[in-house]
């Protein structure tokens, strides 16, 4: 297998100086002993970090095993200085993406690296994006719309093309939905009880008061009633998921890094997937799930879940879930395995699922009817 060399010209990395500590400064990698353990690394194999973040997994993968190399990728360009260290430090064993983590395979191809050896990728935001005030993540900061892109592969406005498909930024998203839309996106991408209410009451303040702050979604989803103290954390907090999730294309992107893992992997390589909430966890689980038939994988053992010792340490933690799986020789797919005809998964999403149980449930309803 050939080794990867560092890449070059769109993928290059920037200049700036890393963090004077390690490369986990400020971020712990969560599950990082586990995710290690999963992947199994071996000798001069060639693994994939998908979602570099800081680069602690990477870290952890080069120095599991003799000569292992990693590819590592990821679209924001916070994270340079910390890949600029890693390739200091392994600069035959270690190279750098700048790019969606949906364009695994391919990236792979690039390095004439494929078929890897294991893939890994942990869905979480990192602590560093939800700490930089500026990058609008988290609702714990009052930051102003227009510089709150909300977005993973920018760290401000100006670096967006008006252009392009990355000019979506929360600013440009609430200042023209309507409360309908808004409501698909709070219940469907956030799971969010109250979307319609909030929904609207959100449009309400846009359309009298404007969006001046991330302070303002606050306000206006305290108008609606049933969450105090702890329920409004978690409501506020799947409101901001939700926003996210839209703004980044997040639940097409996993699908998407899903398939090219099954197509960039050797047989018997594994992929590890660390997931924070139900909507991702669902999707890996479904994708992963054991049906000879149409999936390309083979699921290895249960779920694995944060010890409480980590937990403590590591608040953020808590909602953590680990699961790998093993590529099997079914021959690459080119769509989502889990979402077709042959797939007998309790669900592929909650929409279609729902509309299914409510019509069996008419049925049902009509058969008692018609008997008595």
């Amino acid at each position: 297998m050939t080794r990867p060399a560092r890449l070059a010209s769109s993928g290059e990395l920037l200049g700036g100086s890393p963090p004077a500590d390690t490369a986990v400064a400020g971020h712990e990698s969560v599950l990082l002993k586990e995710l290690v353990h999963g992947l199994a690394p071996v000798a001069a194999g060639v693994y994939l970090d998908a979602t570099f973040g800081s680069g602690g997994h990477s870290r952890a993968i080069l120095k599991a095993a003799n000569q292992t190399q990693v590819i590592a990728i990821d679209q924001d360009p916070a994270v340079h200085s910390y890949a600029e260290q890693l390739t200091r430090e392994y600069p035959r064993r270690f190279c750098f993406a700048s790019a969606r983590f949906a364009n695994l395979d391919k990236i792979a191809a690039k390095y004439s690296a494929a078929p890897v050896n294991g893939v890994a990728m942990d869905l979480g935001v990192s602590s560093m994006q939800l700490d930089d005030p500026l990058r609008g993540f988290s609702f714990r900061y009052d930051t102003p719309i227009n510089h709150a892109t909300m977005r993973m592969d920018s760290t401000n406005t100006s670096n967006l093309s008006a252009q392009s498909d990355n000019s979506k930024t929360l600013a440009s998203l609430l200042a023209s939905i309507d409360a309908a839309s808004l409501e698909e996106i709070l219940r469907y991408e956030g799971e969010e009880p109250k979307a319609r209410a909030i929904a609207r009451a959100i449009t309400i303040l846009r359309d009298g008061q404007g969006m001046h702050s991330t302070g303002d979604i606050l306000r206006a989803a305290d108008t609606v009633p049933g969450a105090h103290g702890p329920a409004r954390n978690k409501r506020l907090a799947r409101l901001f998921q939700a926003l996210r999730r839209h703004l980044n294309d997040e639940a097409q992107e996993l699908e998407q890094a899903l398939v090219a893992s099954a197509r960039a992997l050797a047989i018997g390589g594994r992929c590890v997937i660390i997931s924070f909430h139900s909507l991702e966890d669902r999707v890996v689980k479904q994708a992963f799930a054991n049906n000879a038939k149409v999936s390309p994988f083979v699921p290895c053992g249960k779920p694995v879940q944060p010890s409480p010792d980590e937990c403590t340490r590591n608040p953020r933690a808590r909602s953590a879930r680990l699961r790998v799986a093993e590529r099997t020789a079914m021959p690459a797919p080119t769509e989502p395995w889990w979402r077709g005809k042959e797939w007998r998964g309790k669900e592929w999403r909650g929409k279609e699922w729902k509309a299914q149980g409510q019509k069996a449930q008419r049925r049902k309803a009509q058969g008692w009817r018609q008997a008595a």
